[in-house]
Parts: structure tokens; C-alpha cells; sequence
């Protein structure tokens, strides 16, 4: 998710449905993946409500990575499975992008699919 200073109201977008994920989420980590030029500056209470961070990893070109996204996608695909490979804590997880927004509880949303899943 890369967000500029340049841009505030996108940023405040994408904090507002970020903390919607936070709050409705259970007992679930939910991760933020930062490009390492352009991390998201949010507030210290989404850190105290749980949210974790990380920098969203690079695949490399080559190995077969680039199969998971296109042109439009800015690599974000292939950067989340690359990390969820390296989390060996975790046996699913789901990628939710900053255009996507859900309406319901997360928790209920996922249940099915997080059911016997850590974390």
C-alpha cells in the first residue's frame, strides 16, 4: 500500500478503512505492508490497537514472481505472497488492498476461512 504525503485524502481513506479492519477484525493480526519509499503515516493508537507493520518484501524479477501480477498491479501480489512464505506463524491470510472496502464485521467476513488458521 503506497500512499504519499502528497496525497491526504487518500491517506486519510486509507486509514479510515484500515482502522474499520482494526476494530472488526477479532482477535485476528492484521498487518500493514509498507513500500519502503513511501510508508503510511498513521497515528500511535492503530499501533495500540494492534495493527502490525512491516515493509512490503521485492520478489525478484526472475523465479517465476512476476506471474502474480501485471503492469497495474505494482508487484503488490507477488510482494504478499513472498511474505507469507517468509511468516511461517501463519497458514493463510488474506490481501486486502487499499481499494477494497467491506462493510460488515471482518471477523464474521473471514470466519470460515481463519477458522483454523493462527494468528
Amino acid at each position: 500500500m503506497a500512499v504519499g504525503a502528497a496525497e491526504p485524502a487518500l491517506a486519510a481513506c486509507v486509514a479510515s478503512r484500515l482502522l474499520s479492519l482494526l476494530l472488526s477484525s477479532g482477535s485476528r493480526h492484521v498487518w500493514l505492508l509498507d513500500q519502503p519509499a513511501h510508508p503510511l503515516s498513521l497515528p500511535g493508537f492503530f499501533a495500540e490497537l494492534g495493527l502490525r507493520r512491516g515493509v512490503q518484501p521485492r520478489p525478484s524479477v526472475s523465479g517465476g514472481w512476476s506471474s502474480f501480477d501485471d503492469a497495474r498491479t505494482g508487484g503488490s501480489k507477488a510482494a504478499f505472497l513472498l511474505w507469507l512464505a517468509r511468516r511461517r506463524e501463519y497458514q493463510a491470510a488474506w490481501l486486502v488492498e487499499p481499494d477494497v472496502f467491506y462493510t460488515g464485521l471482518h471477523c464474521r467476513g473471514c470466519k470460515q476461512s481463519w477458522h483454523d488458521s493462527p494468528g
